[in-house]
C-alpha cells in the first residue's frame, strides 16, 4: 500500500492531466451538440472554413447567383459587419483568414469531428503547459496539478473549450511559448530556445491580435527582470519572424497591419457617445471589473474594493485588516454577480465578460502585489509583468459600445494560465497570512462556480440552437430568409446550396416574395425575431394576405429570450396568378 501511495504521488501530475483530458473530451465532445454553435462568431469561422475547404479561397457562396431581377436594395446576402462585401461583390469574413485557412485542412482530412476536437485539445494542451510553467517555478507536481486543475475548471477555459472560436489555439501557442521563455532562461543554450519562443508568441499573433500585446508583455518582463540585450533582441527576432510577414499580409489584404477585423470594427467605433477619458473609463470597468449587478450604480464597486484592497493589503500597518474586509467582499460580489447573470433580469442576453467576473482568482494577485513584484524568484516577478501587460492592455484598445453575447474574458486567454500559476504561488508562499490564504481559497471556488455556470450557459444555448438548426436542415427547405442579423451565421452547417437571403428594410418580405416568384421558387421559409425585428407588420401583412403562410414552431427559452424566432412557410401562388402590387 505504501508503495502504491508513493507511485501515485510521483504520477500525480500525469493523473491530474489524464483526468482532465478524458473530463473535457466528455464535457465538449460527448455532451454538447455538435451542428450548432454559441453565437454567431463561431458560425462565421466555420462558414470561413467550408469556403476555403471546399474553393480554396475566401470567397462566401452568393445566395443571389443564378437568379433575376435581384432588387437593389432591401435584400442582402450577409449580415454587416461581420461580413465584408468586396469590390467585385464577392462576400467574405470580416475576421482574421489565418485561423479558418488553416483549419480547412483539418476540415477536409477530418471533417467536423476534426473542428470539434480542435478546441478542446488545444485547451488541453493550453491547462499542461501552464502545469508545466508552474514546475519552472519550482513547484512540486501536487501544486502543478493544482494550476492545472484551476485553470481547467476555475477560468474560461471550460467554456472555450467547447466553442469554435481560435481563442484555445492562440492561448495554446502562447502558453507554449511563454514556458519555453521561461526555460531558455535556465538554458545554458539560452538563446536557441529563446528564439523558439518568439517564435510561438508570434504564432499565437497569427490567430488573435493579444498575441502583439503578449510579445510585448514579455519584452518587458525580460527587460525589467533579466535584462540584457542580447536577450531582447533574440526574442524579439523570433516573434518578429512571425509578425512582420502577418503585417504585410495584413496590410496587402486590407489596408491594415492589424487586419480586416480591426479595420471594420475600428470604423464601427470610430464616433463614441461619450468623452475620450470618459469612454476609456467605461472600457476597463466593462472588460477588467465590472459585474452582474441589480442596479447600475453599484458597477463602479468592484473596481473601488480592488483599488482599495490592492493598496491597503500591501501596507502591513492594515493588511490584516484589509485581507479580511476585501477577499470575502469581493468573493461575494462575484458569487452574487454569476448568479444573477444567470437567473436575474439580463433579458435573455448574456454580455458580462469582464476579467473579474469570470476569473475572480485575479484579485488575489492584485491584493498580493507586493510579493509578486518584489518576489525573490526573478520568474515570479516575470510573470507578474506579463501578467500586468496583458491585464492592462488590451481594454485600451476594445470598445465597451460595441459588446455582444459574449462568457468570460476572452481578450485574456493567453494570460489566464500565468494568472493560474501566481495564485497557486501565492498558496503556496510561507510569506502570506493565514487570512489572504483563506481568502484565496474562496476566491478560487468563485472561479469554480462561475465557469461551471458558464458551461451549463454554453450547453443551454447550443441545445437550443440545434433544435433550430434541426427544423430547418430538412431536405424540402432550399430558400431561408431572415431579418435576424445572427441567424445566418447561427445555420452555418447547412448544406452549402441552402439559398438563405439577409432581408435589411421594412418592405424586404414583399421583395423577397417577387424575386421569387420572378424565378419561379414557389415557396420559402421565412424566419422572424421578436427583438431584433427589420421588418413591419404591414409588410408582412401584405405578403400573407397574396401568399399562404403557415405558422411553424415557435422557439423561445426564458434565458435566451433575444434568440426568441418563430419560422413560417410562404408559398406563392401560382405564376398565372401574379402577386398583388399596391
Amino acid at each position: 500500500m505504501a508503495q502504491l501511495l508513493e507511485l501515485i504521488q510521483k504520477k500525480t501530475f500525469a493523473f491530474t492531466f489524464a483526468g482532465i483530458a478524458i473530463l473535457y473530451l466528455f464535457l465538449f465532445v460527448t455532451l454538447l451538440p455538435h451542428d450548432s454553435i454559441w453565437i454567431s462568431d463561431e458560425g462565421n469561422r466555420i462558414a470561413a472554413v467550408r469556403a476555403y475547404a471546399e474553393t480554396s479561397q475566401k470567397y462566401l457562396p452568393d445566395p443571389f447567383i443564378g437568379l433575376e431581377q435581384v432588387p437593389g436594395q432591401g435584400l442582402r446576402a450577409y449580415p454587416k459587419p461581420y461580413f465584408v462585401q468586396e469590390k467585385d461583390g464577392q462576400w467574405r469574413s470580416a475576421y482574421s483568414a489565418f485561423f479558418p485557412w488553416t483549419c480547412s485542412f483539418l476540415y477536409k482530412a477530418a471533417g467536423r469531428p476534426g473542428l470539434v476536437l480542435l478546441p478542446v485539445i488545444a485547451g488541453v494542451l493550453s491547462i499542461l503547459f501552464a502545469g508545466l510553467i508552474a514546475k519552472t517555478l519550482g513547484l512540486n507536481d501536487r501544486k502543478a496539478s493544482l494550476v492545472m486543475l484551476l485553470c481547467a475548471f476555475g477560468t474560461p477555459f471550460l467554456f472555450y473549450s467547447g466553442v469554435f472560436l481560435e481563442t484555445t489555439t492562440a492561448a495554446f501557442f502562447a502558453t507554449a511559448g511563454i514556458w519555453t521563455v521561461l526555460k531558455a532562461m535556465d538554458s545554458p543554450a539560452e538563446p536557441v530556445p529563446l528564439f523558439c519562443g518568439g517564435l510561438l508568441i508570434g504564432v499565437s499573433s497569427l490567430f488573435r491580435e493579444e498575441g502583439f500585446i503578449l510579445a510585448f508583455g514579455i519584452f518587458l518582463g525580460i527587460a525589467v527582470t533579466r535584462f540584457s540585450w542580447k536577450r531582447l533582441i533574440v526574442f524579439s527576432a523570433g516573434a518578429w519572424a512571425v509578425i512582420l510577414p502577418l503585417m504585410i499580409f495584413n496590410w496587402q489584404d486590407s489596408g491594415s497591419v492589424f487586419g480586416m477585423h480591426s479595420v471594420v470594427y475600428s470604423a464601427i467605433g470610430a464616433v463614441r457617445s461619450n468623452p475620450f477619458f470618459t469612454a476609456k473609463l467605461r472600457d476597463y470597468l466593462m472588460y477588467l471589473t465590472l459585474l452582474c449587478m441589480p442596479v447600475p450604480i453599484l458597477n463602479s464597486v468592484p473596481a473601488i474594493l480592488l483599488a482599495a484592497g490592492g493598496i491597503f493589503c500591501s501596507w502591513r500597518k492594515t493588511a490584516s485588516c484589509a485581507e479580511a474586509i476585501s477577499y470575502p467582499l469581493i468573493a461575494g460580489l462575484c458569487l452574487f454577480s454569476s448568479f444573477h447573470n444567470l437567473f436575474g433580469d439580463t433579458k435573455g442576453v448574456f454580455i458580462f465578460q469582464s476579467l473579474l467576473d469570470h476569473l475572480p482568482v485575479i484579485a488575489a494577485c492584485i491584493f498580493s502585489i507586493p510579493f509578486l513584484f518584489r518576489n525573490n524568484d526573478r520568474k515570479v516577478r516575470f510573470l507578474a509583468w506579463v501578467a500586468a501587460a496583458g491585464v492592462l492592455i488590451p481594454p485600451a484598445m476594445l470598445n465597451e459600445e460595441l459588446i455582444g453575447m459574449f462568457w468570460g474574458g476572452r481578450h485574456f486567454m493567453n494570460i489566464i494560465p500565468v494568472v493560474c500559476v501566481l495564485t497557486v504561488a501565492l498558496l503556496s508562499s510561507d510569506r502570506l497570512t493565514r487570512i489572504a490564504k483563506y481568502g484565496i481559497c474562496a476566491l478560487i471556488f468563485t472561479s469554480v462556480v462561475a465557469n461551471a455556470i458558464g458551461y451549463g450557459v454554453l450547453s443551454y444555448k447550443k441545445n437550443f440552437s440545434q433544435e433550430l438548426f434541426d427544423a430547418l436542415d430538412r431536405q424540402e427547405i432550399k430558400t431561408i430568409v431572415t431579418d435576424v442579423f445572427w441567424l445566418p451565421e447561427e445555420l452555418a452547417w447547412l448544406p452549402r446550396d441552402t439559398r438563405i437571403i439577409f432581408m435589411t428594410d421594412a418592405d424586404s418580405l414583399e421583395r423577397v416574395a417577387a424575386l421569387c416568384n420572378a424565378n419561379g421558387i414557389m415557396d420559402f421559409h421565412a424566419v422572424l425575431g421578436q427583438y431584433s425585428r427589420v421588418l413591419s407588420n404591414e409588410s408582412i401583412a401584405r405578403v400573407f394576405q397574396t401568399c399562404r403562410g403557415t405558422p411553424g414552431k415557435l422557439f423561445r427559452k426564458e434565458r435566451l429570450k433575444f434568440f426568441t424566432v418563430q419560422i413560417f412557410h410562404i408559398v406563392l401562388p401560382p405564376r398565372d396568378k401574379p402577386l398583388k402590387k399596391d
